[in-house]
């Protein structure tokens, strides 16, 4: 077996070769196996050379006189005699033995002429050679003198067929030959819309354009034209190839130089990216042997994810993607909701109905896309259990269990990464190991939910093995908080930090990975009383802590009862995840929409957000686009869920701010000092009717559901804040 050296100065000369390809003239021919293969521009040039002929056109003159006196044609083209007051002086000419013969050939005016002065007895003859021997009869009624026959082929008394003013043949049965010229005919008639402004190359007869092309190669005109069509089709299938293989940025045409350099002891990437030099890759690791693809997409080998050297790939967002050779695992564990509880689809009428026998409703997720069957996994007996070896995912029924967060996780993310790097896939496997109803005290470690995780962990690791996959658990998914019970924010901010340490430490003790995985959560919006801090603490959390990142809210998805989601709320909140955990291969942070100030302007509250209004979307790990109070997605909640804890003032107006990011909440008097605002932190435990809520959302548009093909919007976190 050559070695990795070796490889890449075969893939070099390939490289080398494929550049002539590219790059040669029309002259240019490389020898590839034994075979010769042309350059691009040279195939190009043989194959359009008719095509140009076209393109270019003939030589127009207004008469034979104007047309003699030019002499030769600079480039053996053909003329045309278009208005001569003679005649049989206008026609198609062509230059032979120094001067200009008119051709006998010129098929289509005389094929007009005669049509134009009825010449009946053409048709005639045309009918007879095209239709030979065939006698049919095309059926008239009193009607038919609507029909507007102009030439008609009549055989015995037998209308063959016969041509309207328009020039439409009609007849009881096909004519290819026919049609063929008709379309010539048409060519004729078609006045091209002259809108557009790229036109490279027209044909015009009469002042009329029949076609033309642009800068792009593209033929425009009103019809089909089946002799163009094939090389329209090879243009296309060029440019694609042309276009994957240039290294192109966005906005220009240059694309990245790149190479690896010693920094202290690491291999890390310097790229000039055409405005600057810089380190491309993270320190605390090595980057090798950095590849320049499309779309400046570089691959090179790194010990990153694995602490060996593996295959990743590096896009210009900063998004690291773990090649075939890595498999990412989403652990998940936590409640009910950790496991899809009541995660099914509403029937037609907007029902949520178990189905007899065995109490089994419907899933959305039934089967994994087939591209992704070899990327999107589980382990065989699926998400929920143990197992040995790896099967595509899908989502399993199992009694009131239904729909997960994972499988629309992972193809979320597969999508959205393809998508950016032009191709790459990453390989992922999810496994849930969780416990309804309980609090926090029976999932820690030391309970058996701890131990299966780190069970189906050790086992996902063993399937790895067995495929020469290297194992790397990219994040703890906790869904919990219904059932903690009485808490304060403090208390249960400390439990999540206490639960995710643990688990990265034990985790890596499995994978041997060098950088830990990272807690994700979603805030609990069901809560009573007793719990009513949970969703403060999993905000608490996310902001003390960076490795733990906070998604978002529940609240804006429907509900079968006071604590469980249907199938909607699973699917969208897995497709939240992967649009988090995209931003994290990047090292960049996910943060939801939430407040970062609140004060007193009058008897105003202004609470301004962390959503941008614009800029790189690549590079925004957060909210995006104008505040929106949405009362489509969501019941209209009093006061668009804001609350004021100075219950002596009257709330008179709240809206969104004329810059796009802040709520103005107006008030019959200035609230007392020490009040504070709090949002979707009603009483309540049923989402299905009056649970805590509220209307506010960014504009988000980067992310469309597979569900229903809607947008996944930010929703603005639960928050309590003081008023300055």
């Amino acid at each position: 077996m050559a070695s990795f050296f070796e490889l890449v100065e075969t893939l070099q000369g390939q490289i080398d070769l494929l550049s002539q390809l590219l790059t040669g003239d029309e002259t240019t021919t490389v020898e590839i196996n034994g075979e010769s293969r042309a350059s691009i521009q040279k195939s190009i040039s043989d194959n359009f050379t008719a095509l140009q002929a076209m393109v270019q056109g003939r030589l127009s003159y207004e008469t034979k006189s104007a047309m003699d006196a030019a002499g030769a044609p600079p480039a053996s083209e053909l003329a045309e005699v278009w208005d001569d007051p003679t005649a049989n002086n206008n026609g198609l000419y062509g230059f032979k033995g120094g001067v200009w013969v008119k051709s006998n050939l010129d098929t289509l005016v005389q094929f007009s002429a005669n049509i134009d002065s009825g010449d009946a007895g053409v048709i005639k003859k045309l009918a007879d050679s095209y239709m030979k021997d065939s006698r049919r009869r095309v059926p008239l009624s009193p009607s038919d003198l609507d029909n507007n026959i102009v030439h008609a082929v009549v055989s015995d008394g037998v209308i063959l067929g016969y041509y309207d003013s328009k020039g439409k043949f009609h007849s009881d049965h096909e004519h290819d030959e026919i049609k063929s010229l008709e379309k010539t005919m048409d060519v004729l008639k078609y006045q091209a819309p002259l809108n557009e402004q790229d036109i490279v190359h027209a044909i015009v007869s009469d002042g009329v354009i029949l076609g033309y092309y642009d800068s792009k190669g593209k033929f425009h005109s009103d019809h089909d034209h089946d002799e163009f069509n094939l090389i329209n089709i090879l243009i296309t299938g060029l440019q694609e190839e042309i276009d994957k293989l240039k290294a192109t940025t966005k906005g220009t045409n240059v694309g990245y130089l790149a190479h690896e350099q010693d920094v202290n002891g690491e291999k890390q990437i310097f790229v000039h990216d055409t405005e600057k030099y810089r380190k491309l890759t993270l320190t605390g690791a090595n980057w090798l042997a950095p590849l320049i693809h499309s779309y400046n997409v570089i691959r090179c080998l790194s010990d990153y994810s694995t602490g060996d050297l593996q295959p990743h790939t590096l896009l210009p967002s900063g998004k690291i993607i773990a090649e075939d050779s890595v498999i990412y695992q989403q652990l998940v564990t936590g409640q009910s909701l950790s496991l899809g509880s009541r995660g099914y689809i509403l029937n037609p009428d907007g029902e949520y109905v178990f189905s007899a026998p065995n109490g089994i409703g419907d899933l959305f997720t039934n089967e994994c896309p087939d591209d992704l069957k070899e990327h999107c996994l589980m382990l065989n007996n699926g998400i929920r259990h143990a197992g040995t070896y790896f099967v595509p995912t899908k989502e399993l029924p199992n009694g009131v269990l239904g729909e997960t967060v994972c499988s629309s996780y992972m193809i979320s993310l597969a999508y959205g990464l393809q998508n950016e790097s032009n191709g790459m896939l990453p390989r992922l496997v999810s496994a849930i190991s969780g416990i309804g109803g309980v609090p926090y005290d029976s999932l820690k470690k030391g309970t058996s939910a701890y131990s299966g995780a780190l069970a189906r962990t050790n086992e996902i690791a063993a399937a790895a093995q067995a495929k020469g996959w290297k194992h790397v658990v990219n994040q703890i998914r906790i869904i919990h908080g219904e059932s903690q019970g009485v808490t304060t924010e403090a208390e249960y901010a400390a439990i999540l930090r206490e639960w995710v340490s643990d688990y990265q430490a034990d985790i890596s003790a499995i994978t041997n990975q060098p950088n830990p995985p990272v807690g994700v959560l979603c805030q609990m919006n069901t809560q009573g009383t007793a719990n009513r801090e949970v969703p403060l603490a999993q905000l608490k959390a996310a902001n003390d802590n960076d490795d733990i990142i906070l998604l978002g809210p529940k609240y804006q998805h429907p509900y079968w009862d006071s604590a469980h989601m249907l199938a909607e709320g699973y699917v969208k909140t897995g497709e939240l995840e992967a649009k988090a955990m995209g931003f994290w291969l990047a090292k960049k942070k996910w943060e939801p929409l939430k407040p970062v100030s609140c004060y007193l302007n009058g008897n105003v509250v202004v609470i301004e957000f962390n959503n941008e209004l614009t800029g790189d979307l690549d590079n925004i790990p957060g909210p995006i686009g104008n505040l929106e109070f949405d009362i489509e997605h969501i019941k209209e909640t009093d006061d668009y869920g804001f609350v004021c804890t100075d219950g002596t003032v009257i709330v008179t107006d709240v809206r969104v701010g004329l810059n796009g990011t802040s709520v103005e909440i107006t008030f019959d008097a200035p609230p007392a000092p020490g009040s504070k605002i709090t949002y979707a932190l009603q009483e309540g435990f049923a989402q299905t009717s009056n649970g805590p809520r509220g209307n506010l959302r960014d504009n988000d548009t980067r992310t469309v559901s597979r569900f229903d093909e809607k947008y996944v919007y930010n929703w603005c976190v639960a928050f309590s804040t003081l008023i300055n």
